[in-house]
């Protein structure tokens, strides 16, 4: 009879052991679950930044005016001239259709959010509703480098440009 109490008491230990194993194993896929998936939205945000930012400035035509209006060390807002009035044409001389004037900054709530004026287009006009990117972003920091080999940082605006970021 003792020894079946002490078999007992042995698989109750050892059933314990395993299930605050298995418990510690659980947390680990939840967390590693939510860092996968926090890693794919800041990557899937940088790639839709990347790309409008690149075209920042275009204007086949010369005519639009379009470039960089403010560079700041946390927004940026720039207009392009990448819709044209007729299919298959790719510029129109202005910067006022929608996607053509975007600004991205960070808000109050820790938002990373894009703002088109001109999307979507109301009438009568109303205030732009920024669009939010990426949740939860503690910092964000542009970094504007010269065509320099090896590039320069730029000061835009007179904005300290903290020592150590040149490579973020």
């Amino acid at each position: 009879m003792i020894e079946l109490l002490v078999a007992m008491v042995v698989a109750l230990l050892a059933l314990g052991a395993i299930y605050s194993t298995f418990l510690n194993q659980q947390k680990s896929y939840v967390v590693q679950g939510e860092t996968a998936a926090m890693h794919q939205n800041i990557r899937a945000a940088m790639f839709y930044m990347q790309r409008e930012i690149r075209m920042a400035g275009c204007d086949p035509d010369g005519s639009a005016g379009a470039a960089i209006i403010t560079a700041g060390a946390t927004s940026i807002n720039f207009t392009e001239d990448v819709i044209g009035n007729t299919p298959g044409s790719d510029s129109d001389g202005a910067t006022d259709d929608p996607g053509e004037n975007i600004t991205y900054a960070l808000d109050a709530n820790n938002n990373l959010v894009r703002t088109d004026p001109v999307n979507p287009p109301v009438v009568p006009p109303a205030p732009p509703v920024p669009q939010t990117v990426a949740q939860n972003i503690d910092a964000i920091d542009f970094v504007y480098l010269d065509g320099a080999s090896p590039p320069n940082v730029l000061n835009p605006g007179g904005i300290d440009v903290p020592a150590g970021n040149e490579g973020q």
